[in-house]
């Protein structure tokens, strides 16, 4: 029996070139000229809860004390399996439940104001469009090549992004269909947006519902499947240690070193002197560093033409 591969994948800065939340920002003040208040309203907002969620989280109404154990590989954590994933990464799982509130803060303000009220699928196309075409953001170099051996129907994506119409359109129509998409929406009334959002993926607990979601949908289909997760950033980390999926941190530690080492020394817990070898090798372009419910693995990889390798080498 053929071994199918489902693809789940992160969208900003692991397949784009960088963080696109801002660009889609700009969007309502090309469909809107006028409207009040500009943008830096809503990011000087964020920037202060962020401030209280790390020193008073109680003013967001998170629990008073956020315990994070980290790093999450710590010498206790001998193996992941699906009985002890939650066991394992309860104080996580709990950390990310409570940064909800910092993210719903944020939502809730867009929302009051009716930033992206009225705005229609059209318009989000046709402004990823001119914002990829003059150069504003691209997809990572390798994503076409990797995609081109992948169905649309076995690729999905998870983003905390906001919009599943600007995903589609920055990674392309025949990749990625619109149902795979899931993302924290914007509510749409028909092809309009409402201004509201639908707050149903907001942090790494988060994904890691919609991962199982996708595994129960997928495993009664009744072929043998493999599943990977790629992602990039802290919000990906749980989904990366979940024990049905492969995961692959995808960051070139060349462009961001400190991002990089802060991941995967700080929070993962993975050995220094393998990551400084990783790191100072351009020869090594992947590394598989975890081993997970005696069948999957955490794999680190520089590019996507490097997790390519990584597929044809676990074939």
């Amino acid at each position: 029996m053929d071994m199918k591969r489902i693809i789940i994948c992160d969208f900003d800065e692991t397949i784009t070139d960088r963080d696109t939340i801002g660009i889609l920002g700009q969007l309502p003040y090309v469909v809107k000229p006028e409207f009040e208040p500009k943008w830096s309203y809503f990011t000087d907002t964020y920037m202060a809860n962020y401030k209280k969620f790390l020193e008073n989280p109680a003013l967001l109404g998170c629990e008073d004390e956020l315990r994070r154990k980290l790093p999450l590989l710590s010498s206790n954590v001998s193996d992941i399996t699906c009985s002890n994933f939650q066991s394992l990464f309860n104080d996580e799982i709990r950390y990310q439940l409570n940064a909800k509130n910092l993210e719903i803060s944020s939502t809730s303000e867009m929302a009051k104001y009716g930033l992206f009220a009225g705005i229609n699928h059209w318009q989000v196309y046709q402004f990823v469009q001119e914002r990829m075409s003059e150069g504003s953001f691209s997809l990572r170099n390798g994503f076409k090549e990797f995609m081109a051996s992948v169905s649309a129907k076995q690729f999905f994506i998870i983003s905390v992004n906001w919009s599943a119409e600007f995903i589609r359109g920055a990674v392309g129509e025949e990749l990625v269909e619109l149902d795979n998409v899931y993302c924290n929406q914007l509510v749409s009334d028909g092809d309009t947006f409402t201004g509201q959002f639908s707050n149903q993926l907001l942090t790494g607990s988060d994904k890691v519902s919609f991962i199982e979601k996708i595994y129960q949908n997928q495993c009664c289909q009744g072929t043998e499947q493999q599943y990977w997760y790629i992602g990039d950033s802290e919000t990906d980390i749980l989904a990366l240690l979940h024990p049905k999926v492969n995961g692959v941190l995808l960051i070139d530690p060349e462009l961001k070193e400190q991002k990089f080492r802060k991941l995967t020394i700080e929070i993962l817990g993975i050995d220094e002197n393998l990551i400084n070898r990783f790191v100072s090798s351009r020869e090594i372009g992947w590394l598989q560093c975890y081993v997970k419910n005696q069948e999957n693995s955490l794999y680190l990889a520089k590019s996507w033409f490097d997790l390519t390798n990584i597929n044809t080498n676990t074939d």
